[in-house]
């Protein structure tokens, strides 16, 4: 889901850290990211935050740019029945790999049990599906099977998809991408057919760079991560309003400063059509609560602001019509006011705080005077015909996000998100025969060899140059093994990443 003014899309470049004995679900995959901004004056609901990824699908294999998104099952492409088309897109008849799935498929009767839209059978007894989101806007095709390759030796075979031939969209930047991939908990989601149980990701509050990576986080740099539990619904369960593939925690109370906000518990748990579950989406700019909630906390926030801030005072001004405090703030100010009290997000085993330039973002080309305007970050979801608590990804910025899937929990802490500013990979063979992957990020080198595992070595104030085309020279300093400098040699060239 997302909403907002400016559309951040974030480019991963991909790189894998190998183990010859392990399988590549078992493997752990980073991804460095880099955010373009682009402006626009109307964007849609779902994809506020873009992250795209260049993959090849097919054989031979054809060229991809897909949205990760962590609010959806469902990955699709864009689908011409001829090979010339406007926007990018992938043409299944070029691929002697491409296999429909017929109507009568258990993956077609049973697997899309989760869509919101049932699957149905077309004139040609293949399996149609149609995928339609808040914005308005909508695809529909065939589910189809296919092999993607994440780069030239590894691929995942089989991997169910929707091929889709038409549809609507209000936004032009849908037609810069081919596709999207899916990364909720629903059977036909991209992480589940992969079969990865674990993905995290950091995104930076300066420069909206940052990390996403699938696989097991276990960096010694990274502090401990606090949990919460993922809400499970029985599988016959079926609820109207109740998302059972999403990303679901227990939101227990808001805190606006020291103070509480004074409504009845109950009004934060589903009730019994499943209306006002709690959804962790990175999709969503900013967080969105229910009615009753989202009152409280306007009138709490402005009353424990008055004298910093400035009320808007305009009734009619309603930002992304569902966000309506808003302020007058000085266009000198570079940061939000001093003195703004946090508000916490209480969830069960874990806060997430909402603090300094989170709290208020401002709206593009609105001013007032020698002021512009400022709205707080929390909007009314019942104003979007929403009946959720969405945490929205501007709220998670500096912060270290798991997904764990395996024990069903989201795992969160505060973390500087900003540090991979440039990084490269290099594979390379040394004499020994073993291979090593190297990634560099601003004046940090992780090194990891196939021979072991464990076998992974972090160097801080890292530099690193090359002798000659297969020799690579990682400087830097190690606590853990007592050495200055690290030579590695290899046959090969790196791999440079402008990340």
């Amino acid at each position: 889901m997302n909403l907002l003014t400016i559309s951040t899309q974030i480019i991963l470049a991909i790189i894998f850290f190998m183990h010859s004995t392990q399988s590549l679900a078992s493997q752990s995959l980073i991804l460095p990211l880099k955010a373009k901004l682009i402006p626009s004056n109307k964007l849609s609901f779902h994809h506020n935050i873009s992250l795209t990824v260049s993959l090849t699908v097919g054989s031979p294999p054809q060229a991809a740019t897909m949205v990760l998104d962590t609010g959806s099952e469902l990955s699709w492409l864009r689908c011409q029945k001829t090979p010339a088309a406007a926007a990018p897109s992938f043409s299944p008849s070029l691929s002697s790999s491409y296999r429909p799935t017929p109507c009568s498929s258990s993956t077609c009767t049973t697997r899309t049990r989760d869509f919101p839209i049932p699957a149905s059978c077309d004139a040609k007894h293949l399996c149609h599906v149609a995928v339609s989101y808040a914005d308005a806007s909508s695809v529909e095709g065939n589910l189809a099977a296919e092999v993607f390759y994440l780069d030239q030796s590894n691929s995942f075979d089989n991997i169910t998809f929707g091929c889709m031939d038409s549809g609507s969209s209000s936004n032009p930047e849908d037609l810069k991408t081919t596709g999207l991939v899916g990364l909720n908990r629903g059977g036909l989601s991209f992480i589940t057919q992969a079969g990865f149980r674990k993905f995290s990701y950091c995104i930076s509050g300066k420069d909206s760079s940052g990390v996403l990576l699938f696989g097991d986080a276990d960096f010694p740099w990274l502090s401990p991560l606090n949990y919460t539990p993922l809400v499970e619904m029985p599988a016959a369960t079926r609820l109207p309003y109740f998302d059972r593939a999403a990303y679901t925690v227990r939101l227990e109370g808001v805190r606006v400063g020291n103070r509480l906000l004074p409504v009845q518990k109950t009004i934060y748990e589903p009730d019994h059509t499943g209306a006002g579950q709690t959804m962790v989406d990175s999709g969503t700019q900013f967080t969105f609560l229910l009615g009753p909630v989202y009152d409280a906390l306007k009138a709490e926030f402005l009353r424990q602001t008055k004298g910093i801030l400035r009320p808007l005072d305009e009734p009619e001004f309603v930002f992304q019509g569902a966000m309506d405090a808003c302020f007058r703030v000085e266009l000198s100010r570079r940061a939000a006011p001093a003195m703004l009290p946090a508000v916490a997000l209480m969830f069960r085993g874990v806060e997430m705080s909402v603090r300094g330039e989170k709290l208020l973002y401002r709206v593009a080309g609105m001013t007032r005077g020698n002021d512009g305007v400022y709205c707080l970050t929390f909007g009314n979801s019942d104003l979007l015909g929403v009946e959720a608590y969405i945490v929205g990804h501007h709220h998670q910025q500096n912060m270290w996000m798991e997904f764990d899937l395996s024990k069903s929990r989201v795992g969160l802490a505060d973390f500087s998100c900003d540090w991979p500013r440039k990084s490269w990979g290099c594979n390379l063979r040394a004499d020994a025969g073993f291979f090593f992957r190297v990634i560099f990020f601003n004046r940090r080198c992780i090194v990891i060899s196939d021979f072991s595992r464990d076998s992974k070595i972090l160097l801080d104030k890292c530099s690193f140059s090359m002798k000659d085309t297969s020799t690579v020279v990682l400087s830097g300093t190690n606590n853990r093994f007592g050495f200055d400098s690290i030579l590695v040699l290899g046959k090969g060239l790196p791999i440079w990443i402008d990340a």
